[in-house]
């Protein structure tokens, strides 16, 4: 029998060399740069996203005001005309000097249905008939057009208000101050004052 050719063994590769390390700077380098990149994805993304929020805030900002300024013009301005005007000129017979101002909502045309008129009386002088407050509120209850139930006088509070409803059911707020302090006041006001 014929003998089998022994196989070679192959000899084995050698192996491979190792690779190089990767230099520690390079790295930090690319890895700052990728962060840097992320960041800078990331505040483009919110700073579209701030303008579409603000594009569509100043939208229903216009919308609003378009809708307060046209329920101003058709339903509330000739009944807080109205309103106004018979405060004015019961504090005129009061006290001949001062004045009734308006500001709020009225005064920067942005009212709605439930808003109330807020007037301010300028220029009362207490007496001996009493506190400006105490001597308005009197007058007041004697009015045709108050709606009686819904007066409401309240001295104690931070600022005494006299809260009061019209019988037509316009809702009033009536403070007291003086030109100082109307100055000051950061919403802008009308001079109801009678000539």
């Amino acid at each position: 029998a014929k003998k089998k050719p022994l196989k070679k063994k192959k000899k084995a590769a050698g192996a491979p060399a190792p690779a190089p390390a990767p230099d520690p700077q390079a790295v930090a380098l690319a890895a700052a740069a990728a962060a840097e990149a992320e960041q800078a994805a990331a505040a483009a993304a919110a700073a579209e996203r701030r303008k579409v929020f603000l594009a569509r805030l100043h939208d229903e900002i216009h919308s609003f005001s378009e809708y307060a300024r046209a329920y101003e013009t058709r339903h509330l301005t000739p009944k807080v005309e109205s309103m106004r005007r018979r405060v004015a000129t019961l504090v005129r017979v009061l006290w001949p000097d001062a004045c009734v101002e308006v500001f709020g909502s009225v005064a920067m045309h942005l009212a709605l249905p439930s808003s109330d008129l807020d007037l301010v009386v300028i220029g009362a002088r207490a007496s001996d008939a009493g506190s400006p407050f105490e001597v308005l509120v009197r007058e007041l209850k004697q009015q045709p057009w108050l709606h009686l139930p819904s007066f409401q006088p309240l001295a104690t509070a931070r600022v005494p208000v006299i809260k009061l409803v019209s019988i037509e059911g316009i809702q009033t707020d009536i403070t007291f101050g003086d030109a100082h302090s109307l100055a000051l006041h950061p919403l802008p006001s009308e001079r109801a004052k009678l000539t």
